[in-house]
């Protein structure tokens, strides 16, 4: 993540920060010392649980610049216009919140998007297309705004970040960013999602996807949350259609059978 955002974003001026929550191999260690002794990165270390919400809180109290770029270190940079794409819509008024197409490495697509998705809460559109795929009537090619988007990858402006006090360190690992969106709307902005800003999400990658018995009790906690939270809103998506689907067997863009209420 790091080699790349030096070696290929061509963003004049990028100010890294970098929360390092207990790494413990000695390289890793090694290469945080070097980018900070070099001027390169301002590390800071944050042993302790990770929580998702508050490394990246912790990251933008720190933050000087007029904006805030959340990036996960398992997102390479591939393509060095995309901090430029998503800033353009970040500057524009009414805008909140900027989020990026994200790829797998067989470059299909991780990301391409948020749907609010009822009683399971939220699901990423367009996973598994082709990265230039049209996608249903060109919404996987289409500048558009939605009711969310992934925080692996967002910009918005430091003041909107701040006026919502950041991510909500309630939700440790899942759904955060679907909240601070919901939030962010709430407040008056839009979300923009950017099919014209694409980068590499190698998912899980330093932490691991393997759901073991004490994630899944956290995922459902945090599940209960936004349930309680944002209740109907999860079922009324105004990005997504009220006639398709919300059954996580259906992929997005599928008709309801027999139709769903709309609430």
């Amino acid at each position: 993540c790091v080699d790349s955002l030096m070696g290929i974003t061509d963003y004049p001026s990028v100010e890294l920060i970098i929360v390092d929550n207990g790494s413990a191999k000695p390289t890793t260690i090694d290469y945080l010392a070097s980018l900070e002794s070099e001027g390169r990165a301002n590390v800071l270390r944050a042993p302790g649980p990770f929580n998702f919400s508050a490394l990246n809180n912790l990251a933008a109290r720190v933050s000087t610049g007029g904006l805030v770029c959340l990036l996960n270190n398992d997102v390479e940079i591939v393509e060095p216009d995309w901090l430029r794409e998503m800033v353009s819509h970040a500057l524009r008024p009414g805008v909140g919140i900027v989020g990026a197409k994200l790829l797998y490495s067989d470059e299909t697509v991780q990301h391409g998007g948020v749907f609010l998705w009822g009683e399971y809460c939220a699901r990423h559109i367009h996973v598994g297309l082709p990265r230039n795929a049209a996608g249903s009537y060109g919404r996987a090619l289409s500048v558009q705004t939605l009711s969310a988007v992934t925080g692996a990858c967002m910009v918005m402006r430091r003041e909107i970040y701040r006026a919502v006090n950041g991510l909500d360190e309630d939700f440790a690992v899942d759904f955060n960013d679907i909240d601070l969106c919901m939030r962010v709307g709430a407040a008056g902005y839009r979300t923009v999602w950017t099919p014209h800003a694409v980068l590499l999400h190698h998912e899980s990658a330093s932490r691991g996807s393997f759901m073991t018995r004490r994630k899944a009790k956290r995922y459902h906690r945090e599940a209960a949350l936004m349930r309680e939270r944002w209740g109907d809103h999860l079922s009324c998506d105004p990005a997504y259609n009220p006639n398709l689907s919300l059954d996580p067997r259906d992929k997005p863009f599928e008709l309801s059978f027999p139709p769903r209420r709309n609430i």
